[in-house]
């Protein structure tokens, strides 16, 4: 594993990994804030790793799950006590201290989320919550209503994202994204991902050809007859295959992968082009680092794991704008 913090890269120390060294993964779980790591393999094992460990251990939990393939799980924190995972409608509770799993914690469900040690659900009509620890069956009822049925489609299935002030992101399964705020709906479909800037007020949305933000603190005129909420403001429209997106220099610039290529824009000018950074594997992923300015990926030409410095401003910012280094260096005129 390389450890982009140090610089350096971490083996796998324990001799007990050693037995899962040729499995091949086939999908990786994580959760936002948490070190923890869960892979499914294509062998059907489900193994567990912090990040954090000194000796990365890996944990075999394949035995606390179904055969059936859950579409999505979650836990809290880097150490998590409880896994939870989501099997068409239920969700089961997978006790990791007492090594023990209870089938159905929860069922009928269509969607739901984790926060603060309590396991939100969102039922027919109805959003539900239970505590992690919770040795009930009936969840206490925080909202409920027609509108939620006619709100979140019946076919679909939501993973809810918790924020500052109560906000709460509801991702669907087809490309949908809705919040617990007005209009409700910001993308009925084809949505790619999401995520927020530093701050929790500003998210950036995209889908295969769209990049967008959606300021969440965004007021509506005051002279609107129309009581309505934020909306989500697309600035780019030209986009391929874009994968993965992330803010940069706080929300100056968005870095986004867009079929083979990593490219870098401004916010601000709405005139601006995508400036190219790099060459990428087809259908590998990118990571970028605030704190080091830097962006990690798999070169197109090579494919040995490469980074390239956009951070300080000299370096790859500088180059998107030439104009503005050449009047720098030739002064003011006299």
């Amino acid at each position: 594993m390389f450890d982009w913090k140090g610089g350096d890269v971490r083996r796998f120390k324990d001799p007990e990994n050693a037995r899962f060294f040729n499995e091949t993964i086939e999908k990786i779980f994580v959760m936002r804030g948490s070190s923890y790591v869960l892979i499914r393999t294509r062998n059907g094992r489900y193994l567990g790793c912090d990040l954090r460990d000194g000796d990365l251990k890996i944990t075999d939990l394949t035995g606390f799950f179904r055969k059936e393939v859950p579409s999505d799980i979650q836990w809290e924190g880097g150490h998590p006590e409880y896994l939870f995972p989501f099997y068409d409608g239920a969700i089961d509770r997978i006790d990791l201290g007492k090594q023990k799993v209870t089938s159905e914690f929860i069922g009928d469900v269509r969607g739901f989320g984790v926060s603060r040690g309590r396991l939100y659900a969102l039922q027919d009509q109805s959003l539900t919550r239970l505590s992690f620890s919770s040795n009930q069956r009936s969840p206490e009822v925080i909202d409920e209503g027609r509108f939620l049925k006619e709100l979140f489609h019946e076919k679909d299935r939501y993973r809810m994202d918790f924020f500052r002030n109560d906000t709460v992101l509801f991702s669907g399964a087809r490309g949908s994204l809705l919040a617990n705020f007005l209009p409700y709906r910001f993308v009925e479909k084809g949505m790619a991902g999401y995520v927020p800037d530093t701050s929790l007020r500003k998210m950036l949305v995209w889908t295969r050809k769209e990049l967008g933000f959606l300021d969440l603190e965004k007021k509506a005129p005051a002279k609107a007859l129309f009581e309505r909420g934020p909306e989500i403001d697309w600035f780019y429209d030209q986009g391929q295959d874009i994968r993965q997106s992330c803010f940069v220099h706080g929300d100056s610039h968005v870095l986004f992968s867009d079929e083979d290529r990593i490219c870098l824009m401004p916010t601000g000018d709405p005139s601006a082009l995508p400036f190219e950074i790099a060459g990428i594997l087809k259908d590998s992923g990118v990571f970028y680092s605030e704190r080091t300015g830097k962006v990690y990926f798999l070169d197109r030409e090579t494919g040995y794991f490469s980074s390239v410095e956009i951070l300080p401003e000299e370096t790859i910012l500088a180059k998107m704008f030439p104009e503005i280094e050449k009047t720098e260096e030739e002064g003011p005129e006299a």
